[in-house]
């Protein structure tokens, strides 16, 4: 059985906006294997951007877990983390001026320490 190369189990994100908090993402479960391809598309406010933080590593949910290549990043240092980040690319298709075309590396060339 192969590793997805990206997974995430009940993951909740939550801002304050003043004093009252607001979900941005409600329990996503979500798996993809490396041969999917994925688009997340809906209106703004939906929590796109958001899991997309989340998957890339530049934000922490609120509660959940994030897998990259089988490695639960919650537990990787701040090296680590640098080179998750370095090894995931999205493609915007709104504004082909920012397109990237990078794609996860390898599971064995992201150690969990």
């Amino acid at each position: 059985m192969t590793v997805p190369v990206i997974e995430t189990t009940e993951l909740v994100k939550t801002y304050m906006l003043e004093k009252v908090p607001v979900r941005a993402l409600c329990g996503v479960n979500l798996k993809v294997e490396k041969t999917d391809f994925l688009a997340i598309l809906g209106p703004s406010g939906t929590g796109k951007s958001t899991l997309l933080n989340m998957v890339g590593a530049l934000d922490k949910p609120t509660e959940g877990k994030v897998w990259i290549n089988g490695v639960d990043i919650s537990t990787l240092n701040d090296d680590k983390l640098t080179e998750i980040r370095q090894s995931i690319g999205f493609r915007d298709a709104s504004n082909s001026s920012r397109k990237t075309n990078r794609i996860l590396k390898r599971p064995e060339t992201v150690n969990q320490k």
